[in-house]
C-alpha cells in the first residue's frame, strides 16, 4: 500500500499480509521492511534486482491490542519513529 524510505538501503511498507495468504481467508494487515538497494548494480535488471539482492521481512508488532484489526494505510516515520494510521473498520475503530 504505502511505503517510506528509512535509510538508503531500506525502505518500510505497510501492506496486507503477503506471506502465507490463502486466498478467501481473511487477510490481515502487515509491516515489512525491504532491503538490498545499495547491493544493486548499475544496469542490472529488475528481476536479477529481485532474486538475488532484495531482501523482504515482516516487522513484528508490539503491544498490539488483541481485538483490534490491523489494516495499515498510512505512514511516516519522524525522528526514527514509525507511525501508522490503521483502518480496523469494525472491530477496533
Amino acid at each position: 500500500e504505502d511505503h517510506n524510505k528509512f535509510n538508503d538501503n531500506s525502505i518500510i511498507m505497510t501492506q496486507w499480509k503477503v506471506t502465507d495468504y490463502v486466498p478467501g481467508e481473511d487477510r490481515p494487515g502487515a509491516m515489512y521492511v525491504a532491503s538490498g538497494f545499495l547491493n544493486s548494480k548499475k544496469n542490472q535488471s529488475t528481476e536479477e534486482f529481485v532474486t538475488k539482492d532484495l531482501k523482504i521481512k515482516e516487522l513484528p508488532i508490539v503491544n498490539y491490542p488483541e481485538n483490534v484489526d490491523f489494516h495499515p494505510h498510512g505512514s511516516y516515520i519522524l525522528d526514527r519513529e514509525l507511525y501508522v494510521i490503521n483502518h480496523a473498520y469494525d472491530k477496533g475503530g
